[in-house]
C-alpha cells in the first residue's frame, strides 16, 4: 500500500513539474498587459507609418531606420554601441499575399525548412511564427515573422532579452483604412 501512495505521489509531481514547464514554453515571448506598462512607462514611442505600427524603446537604445520606405528599422543597445537588440524588417505584401512559407521559400534561407525549432505564436493578435536560435553573424538570436494584412514583418531580437520582450510586447498595428465616398 505504501509502494503505490509514493508511486501516485512521483506521478502527481512529475506531472506539476511538467505542467509548470509546459506554461514556461507557451509564454516565452509574452509579458502580462500590466508587466508591459509598467517596464514601457518611460521609453521612447517609435511609429513606423509605411507599415502601420508603432512600438516603444529604451531611451537608452539608439535607432536608425532605412527612412520613409520603413522596410528596415535598427534599434542598438546604446548610443555609441555597434551591438544590435531588435530589429524590424518590412516587406509589402498587398499585391503577392504571399504566407509566411512561401515568402520564405522565396529567400536565400528557408527558416521553416532550415531546421530551426518553430513555434506558433501571436504578436498584437496577429499570427506569427517563431524560430528559435537562429544562426546569424555567428551568434544564435529568436527570429518572429509576422503577417498582418498586407505586410510581413521579420522581428530579430540578437541581445537585451529582457527589454527586447517588452519592445515585442509593445508593438501594436494599425489596421488598413479605407474612405468610403472617394470618387
Amino acid at each position: 500500500m505504501r509502494k503505490i501512495f509514493i508511486l501516485i505521489l512521483l506521478i502527481i509531481v512529475s506531472v506539476s513539474f511538467s505542467g509548470c514547464v509546459g506554461k514556461k514554453g507557451e509564454a516565452g515571448l509574452f509579458l502580462s498587459e500590466k508587466e508591459v506598462k509598467a517596464k514601457v512607462k518611460d521609453w521612447r514611442v517609435y511609429t513606423n507609418p509605411a507599415f502601420r505600427y508603432e512600438l516603444r524603446h529604451p531611451l537608452a537604445w539608439r535607432m536608425e531606420t532605412s527612412g520613409e520606405d520603413g522596410k528596415l528599422t535598427e534599434f542598438f543597445i546604446s548610443k555609441q554601441s555597434a551591438s544590435k537588440a531588435f530589429v524590424i524588417r518590412g516587406v509589402s505584401n498587398w499585391k503577392e499575399n504571399l504566407t509566411l512559407e512561401q515568402y520564405f521559400a522565396g529567400q536565400p534561407e528557408d527558416l521553416f525548412k532550415a531546421g530551426y525549432e518553430q513555434e506558433e505564436t501571436t504578436v498584437s493578435g496577429e499570427k506569427a511564427v517563431w524560430f528559435k536560435a537562429v544562426k546569424r553573424a555567428d551568434l544564435p538570436i529568436n527570429v518572429i515573422a509576422v503577417a498582418s494584412e498586407d505586410r510581413i514583418l521579420i522581428i530579430e531580437i540578437w541581445t537585451d532579452w529582457e527589454d527586447s520582450l517588452a519592445v515585442l510586447n509593445s508593438i501594436k498595428f494599425y489596421p488598413n483604412k479605407t474612405f468610403d465616398g472617394i470618387k
